[in-house]
């Protein structure tokens, strides 16, 4: 199947499956060569016989999912004007639906960063970002390329010089234009 076909085929597969009961979202599932899952909180049998009626070929899944898609965004809503509240201003946030949950990204894992999350600990959340030790610091990139000699601080002035360099071509490039 072309990607384009597809597509064509996952859009034909949500306007369906959006007038089942139970609906709540669909999915390409990578782990299972690139098949549409279909998401139904119940009745996942019937909706599989009916997906095998509309829908004669291979590729198309009724899965029986724990969540409910309006409750994933409500969570996802919520945390995000929580982490704004405290402080929190450099972060992605968004429902994850082929896991269930609210994926978090927070930049640097930093001890106030978590502690905003404290009271969504025993929601369905994934909380991803870098170690702070690992975590290039605000400042000057030079000194730390030599800082110990390590290959960690050499590729880390590596990387900011290179950034550095992008961030001049942009400049020269503003002001010829």
């Amino acid at each position: 199947m072309t990607r384009r076909l597809a597509i064509f085929v996952a859009m034909a597969v949500r306007r369906w499956a959006a007038t089942r009961p139970g609906f709540q979202e669909i999915w390409i599932d990578h782990d299972h060569n690139g098949w549409i899952a279909v998401g139904f909180d119940s009745d996942v049998e019937r909706r599989q016989q009916e997906i095998l009626e509309q829908f004669p070929l291979d590729g198309v899944v009724a899965v029986l999912v724990d969540w409910d898609l309006a409750e994933l965004r409500r969570l996802q809503d919520e945390i995000g004007r929580h982490l704004v509240t405290e402080g929190v201003t450099s972060f992605a946030i968004g429902a994850s639906t082929q896991q269930g949950l609210v994926q978090i990204s927070l930049g640097v894992l930093t001890n106030d960063r978590l502690t905003a999350l404290a009271p969504y600990v025993n929601e369905p959340i994934c909380v991803e970002g870098l170690d702070p030790e690992g975590a290039i610091l605000d400042g000057p990139s030079s000194k730390r390329a030599t800082v110990g000699g390590s290959s960690r601080y050499k590729a880390r002035g590596a990387i900011a010089a290179s950034n550095q360099r992008l961030l001049r071509a942009r400049r020269r490039h503003r002001v010829a234009s």
